[in-house]
């Protein structure tokens, strides 16, 4: 894979404007952005990306997914869905392994106790500045 990234940057001419002028895309950061997304879709073929963090998070209520992991998300994105889940019988932790902490910008739901500690084991940590803190 490393040769593939270093491969497209080589031959990089042109460059792109994507969603603001400031957030240039290159030739490159196509290829490599396919490259993962290709690999991702090999090794994990039922592996979603719906765009709404809430919805996606709900799902394990319907068990169209059986768990969820996020870094980054706000408090917004999180506090409904947890409620959802939990009365639904799921599990809502933060990514440490504790109680689920809204500010922490960290989650991970489950349809069962024993998903959730599967995929803690998974996750390597990432810390994000709170929500409660300026």
């Amino acid at each position: 894979m490393v040769s593939v990234v270093q491969s497209a940057v080589k031959q990089e001419k042109q460059v792109s404007s994507k969603s603001t002028p400031t957030d240039l895309v290159t030739e490159a950061d196509h290829q490599v952005e396919e490259l993962i997304i290709s690999t991702l879709r090999e090794q994990y073929p039922s592996h979603r990306v719906i765009g709404s963090s809430t919805l996606a998070l709900c799902h394990i209520t319907s068990g169209a997914a059986e768990a969820y992991y996020q870094y980054g998300l706000h408090c917004w994105d999180i506090a409904a869905a947890a409620v959802i889940i939990r009365e639904a019988g799921g599990y809502v932790i933060d990514t440490t392994g504790g109680a689920l902490d809204l500010m922490s910008r960290r989650v991970v739901a489950a349809g069962t106790r024993e998903i959730a500690d599967y995929v803690l084991k998974q996750l390597q940590p990432i810390n994000y500045s709170r929500d409660d803190l300026p």
